[in-house]
């Protein structure tokens, strides 16, 4: 079944906003096995919504646009689809009894303005919206489902989950089409180019209307496999023939057989295994222990950290011995060991990972460009450090870093036995 995003507003088209509608509709449908044929933004324009409607309805079983819903006067898509689809707006008394009792219950004035949401196309499915004002519609054009949903994204969220997914859902028995179904791979340690040498040609294991996508990340390569066929049973029988002969080849860098966060899979092992991890950071200021607090009851296994971003700070709090920084540089092997061998000891931790770098563009010499990353692990058996070069992007030098700290933490949480 081939759907089709439309996206309206200004504020997407000039940066204002980010789109994560599109990102969430996508993944919702997806994982039902429907297939995203097009996605599309338009401005607050009222000939471009409507052209946009009628050319997508022409390429797809179901069309599900957000935005332009509100009771301002550049929320237009009720107009327009009066427009398209030869309707007229009519009053509606039961969101009107809905809106006014929740409007009563929240103790805030209902005004007239706020009356406009229960003004909708008359011949349009009413899609009740539990959480706010603006209902959604659907209507059937020229054999094509058409959604119009609110733009903000919790609104939008509850209306597809309590109305719009039972309507694709009996579309899509009644279309009788074929499922798209993918399944992922994540990885880490390991570049996309590197993967891809070691995967070899694709084509000697994907079979018909089957796909692999490489998606890189600064924590690593997510692999999607992907396939068609008459059900969502035979569909996955396909993709595990397909990954059977791909997983023994790739399997050191493999962390999760599912779309998951490498942080949720070392959360998980150091609460399997009771052991405990803190961590002392400079160039990535913060971002390795935030990776580990954004997981809920992370109290129980890290304990703590530090930013010691100067040469002071690291030997004031981190207790690195001035001389190696004087030495060595505090981007460097010797103070990288040393930031987490203190780490170790001030919190009293199994693990502790340092991470000392240039993250650019500034502060780059020579024999250290932009991009040199030391991470330092110290583990219950010894303390080890590892050195990276990195691009040339400040942000994306502190994200590879730490996912690559967490990496590293994997590979050590994994020997324990």
């Amino acid at each position: 079944m081939n759907i089709a995003l439309l996206s309206i507003g200004d504020e997407i088209l000039i940066g204002q906003i980010v789109n994560t509608n599109v990102a969430w509709l996508g993944a919702q449908v997806t994982n039902k096995g429907y297939k995203i044929v097009v996605t599309s933004t338009v401005g607050d324009s009222f000939q471009i919504i409507a052209n946009e409607i009628k050319r997508l309805a022409s390429i797809s079983d179901v069309v599900i646009m957000t935005g332009g819903l509100g009771a301002t006067h550049d929320d237009i898509t009720k107009h327009v689809w009066c427009n398209v689809f030869g309707d007229s707006l009519a009053f509606h008394q039961p969101t009107l009894e809905l809106l006014n009792e929740r409007y009563i219950r929240q103790g805030r004035e209902f005004t007239e303005r706020n009356k406009l949401h229960a003004f909708l196309p008359s011949s349009c499915t009413v899609l009740p919206n539990s959480i706010g004002s603006a209902p959604g519609m659907m209507t059937e054009y020229e054999g094509t489902l058409i959604f119009s949903l609110p733009g903000v994204p919790y609104e939008m969220k509850a209306i597809y989950n309590e109305s719009v997914q039972n309507f694709l859902a009996l579309r899509h028995s009644q279309l009788e089409t074929e499922v798209v179904v993918f399944k992922t791979i994540m990885t880490s340690g390991i570049v996309e180019s590197s993967l891809a040498d070691l995967i070899g040609d694709p084509s000697r294991f994907l079979g018909n209307n089957s796909s692999l996508a490489f998606l890189p990340s600064a924590q690593g390569v997510r692999l999607r496999f992907g396939t068609t066929a008459m059900s969502t049973q035979e569909a996955e029988i396909k993709l595990e023939a397909m990954i059977a002969i791909v997983k023994p080849i790739i399997q050191p860098y493999i962390f999760a057989e599912a779309d998951t966060k490498l942080i949720e899979v070392v959360s998980q092992l150091l609460q399997q295994h009771s052991k405990t991890v803190s961590t002392v950071e400079s160039c990535t200021g913060g971002m390795l222990g935030a990776e580990f607090v954004s997981i809920s009851g992370s109290s129980s296994y890290y304990k703590g950290g530090l930013i010691t971003y100067s040469n002071q700070s690291k030997t004031a709090i981190g207790n690195v011995n001035a001389d190696l920084v004087t030495q060595n540089g505090a981007v460097s092997e010797e103070v990288a060991l040393e930031m987490a061998t203190q780490c170790q000891k001030l919190f009293g931790t199994d693990y502790a990972i340092s991470i000392t770098g240039i993250a650019g563009p500034t502060g780059w010499t020579d024999q250290k460009p932009v991009g040199l990353v030391w991470i330092g692990i110290a583990t219950p058996n010894g303390t080890v450090a590892h050195r990276f070069q990195f691009g040339t992007d400040r942000q994306l030098n502190r994200e590879r870093s730490s996912g690559t700290a967490l990496h590293l933490l994997l590979k050590e949480l994994r020997t324990i036995s």
